[in-house]
């Protein structure tokens, strides 16, 4: 299934509600409103989904900056995560991961149409990225120490759970290295930049001493 553009009807035209909104059931996890799991209920006419346990959505999908105070609620598949404005229904597409709803021209960098085959948002994407440099991680420790001797047949599933975690502790070291050379290099060009700013002003400075000498010779 290809990007889908969250609403491109007339109010006439309203899309049916889905059989898991029909049935009274939250989005996210599709079980019914009951005593400590209230709804949220989505205010967009156009809305197919409408319903969501608060527990279900994160702060940030709750009670954003921009929907604080507001009337009506918005679901996250109804309301641009980049702007948070109840407008241009036809430009706006919703992530294949997690069914959050972008406008075409907030997204960085913009698209001009909504993209053939599945969509996914930035953050979705980075998720991915992670999740199959993991796997790849996984699959090379295993092929460089897994043993296949008859003898380690029973304690395969504890060599199997070591390993995976021995190779995530591995990745996020890996990943704190590359933050903190990210880091570094951020602090060398600051640096960098900040030494050139003074070479200029110190160059404009000889250069208005230099004027204030002549000026003075010329004087005498």
């Amino acid at each position: 299934m290809g990007a889908v553009v969250a609403c491109t009807m007339a109010p006439s035209q309203v899309p049916k509600l889905t059989e898991t909104a029909l049935g009274g059931c939250c989005k996210v996890c599709q079980e019914p409103e009951e005593k400590g799991k209230r709804f949220l209920i989505c205010g967009h006419s156009l809305c197919m989904y409408k319903y969501y346990h608060i527990r279900c959505l994160s702060p940030e999908q709750i009670a954003s900056d921009q929907q604080q105070g507001e009337q009506c609620w918005y679901c996250p598949s109804c309301l641009c995560r980049g702007c948070f404005c109840d407008m241009d229904d036809n430009e706006i597409i919703m992530c294949d991961g997690c069914d959050e709803a972008y406008h075409l021209y907030c997204l960085s960098p913009p698209l001009t149409s909504v993209p053939k085959g599945h969509w996914y948002c930035q953050f979705c994407t980075e998720a991915k990225a992670r999740e199959g440099e993991m796997k790849k991680y996984e699959k090379r420790m295993l092929q460089l120490h897994r043993k296949r001797h008859r003898a380690m047949v029973k304690s395969d599933k504890y060599v199997g759970m070591g390993l995976l975690l021995d190779a995530l502790a591995k990745l996020e070291e890996e990943e704190a290295i590359a933050e903190k050379r990210k880091r570094d290099e951020e602090a060398a060009a600051a640096a960098m930049e900040k030494r050139k700013r003074d070479e200029e002003v110190a160059a404009a400075a000889m250069e208005e001493l230099r004027g204030d000498e002549e000026a003075a010779t010329a004087a005498k």
